[in-house]
């Protein structure tokens, strides 16, 4: 009999590590996709934004060396966007060799002639002639290029291709947003039975576990509940950018939305000795909007002050009148934010390149989920912060007409 449960319990190892797996390498292509598609959005020309996108793949692969070219129409010649360490001459032979006016029909022609040399090469493909080419060389673990990687390195170039082609804003995002609806949707049911499997697992619902086995089993189960938040920012961003977030407004006392949230976040402030000081005078002005919403609003902005804040530290919350808006504030004495950081804190997936804030879990989600939330209710948000001194987030909401 302890045979039987000592091999079913394996094989559900196996299982979930197989999955979890798959998972990652989902979660991976996501992540590779999201910064070449943030790439392109800030890119302001092309050579730029090819030298970007090859960054971000040579990150993602860990590939000793990789080119970018682009393809100049006014002079009808190709030029290096960046080289990361291929051989000059080989660039030199490879620029005579490609067509002065490449066809579409070209691209096959290209990329083959490039993976003679380079094992990875992929064409930024417009609708009349090619953009572009990325290649890549060797991995620096030696490990070869599966054919799964040089799916999704084909895939980043198409999704790079049509954002440059469409070259609007709002076009790039339309096209974002249902690329994470589409993969928050694949997403949920592999985390559904990894998390059904863990829970089984950890219940000794197939024998007893060792103490190695169930400390993987956790770790798996923090990952698990990491990319359930993702997925679940994912498909609120999704919601609120498709319009499909209906708000439920009514007159509201601000002091009630900050009196509940607050409340809900002592017990983690209280954990790290950290005080929660609310000045909020009992007689403002009343508000219309969802309270749902606004709690989440003032929940994400809380959240992060006390997670970024240090130990036996204070953060304070406060709500003023200001002609005909009311101004809500979250202020913390933690670590602040870079300056050049502080213009890209609203944007999708932005986290600060901190190693303090990057050890800190997170979506990269909450603030611009927050912005969009606040701008629902007509209203606007803005940060002021000193780098390591502190930061202050507030955000403003009009006054109820029947003030």
């Amino acid at each position: 009999m302890g045979d039987n449960a000592d091999a079913l319990m394996e094989q559900r190892l196996r299982q979930l590590e197989a999955e979890n797996w798959q998972l990652m390498r989902r979660v991976l292509q996501l992540e590779m996709l999201l910064d070449v598609l943030n790439e392109v959005n800030a890119g302001e020309t092309l050579p730029a934004t090819l030298s970007s996108v090859l960054s971000v793949l040579i990150g993602t692969f860990g590939a000793r060396c990789g080119l970018a070219i682009w393809h100049d129409d006014a002079n009808a010649a190709w030029r290096v966007a960046a080289n990361r360490g291929v051989d000059d001459a080989f660039v030199d032979a490879l620029l005579q060799r490609l067509p002065r006016h490449p066809q579409c029909d070209h691209a096959a022609d290209l990329t083959c002639w490039v993976e003679q040399t380079l094992p990875v090469c992929a064409c930024l493909q417009g609708k009349r002639q090619a953009l572009g080419l990325v290649a890549l060389g060797e991995k620096l673990t030696g490990e070869p290029f599966s054919a799964e990687d040089h799916a999704m390195v084909k895939a980043a170039m198409r999704e790079a291709a049509t954002a440059i082609e469409n070259s609007k804003l709002l076009e790039l995002s339309h096209l974002k947003d249902r690329f994470l609806l589409n993969i928050a949707h694949n997403l949920t049911n592999p985390l559904f039975g990894i998390e059904s499997i863990v829970k089984l697992l950890l219940n000794g619902q197939h024998g007893d576990l060792t103490p190695s086995q169930r400390e993987w089993l956790l770790n798996v189960q923090c990952g698990v509940q990491q990319l359930r938040m993702l997925v679940d920012d994912i498909n609120q961003l999704a919601r609120i950018n498709f319009g499909r977030l209906e708000l439920q407004r009514q007159p509201l006392q601000i002091r009630d939305v900050i009196c509940h949230t607050v409340a809900a976040a002592r017990a983690h402030a209280q954990s790290r000795h950290i005080t929660l000081r609310v000045d909020a005078p009992d007689n403002l002005p009343l508000v219309e909007g969802d309270f749902n919403c606004l709690c989440q609003i003032l929940t994400n902005l809380l959240s992060n002050a006390v997670k970024y804040s240090p130990d036996k530290s204070e953060v304070k919350i406060t709500a003023r009148q200001d002609a005909a808006e009311l101004i809500v504030s979250v202020s913390d004495k933690g670590i602040g934010i870079r300056k050049a950081d502080q213009k890209r804190l609203f944007q999708d997936f932005f986290r600060a390149d901190d190693a303090r804030i990057k050890r800190i879990e997170g979506t990269g989600l909450g603030l611009s989920i927050t912005k969009r939330l606040v701008e629902l209710h007509g209203g606007r948000i803005w940060a002021e912060s000193a780098f390591r001194k502190g930061s202050t987030f507030s955000f403003s909401l009009p006054l109820n007409s029947g003030n």
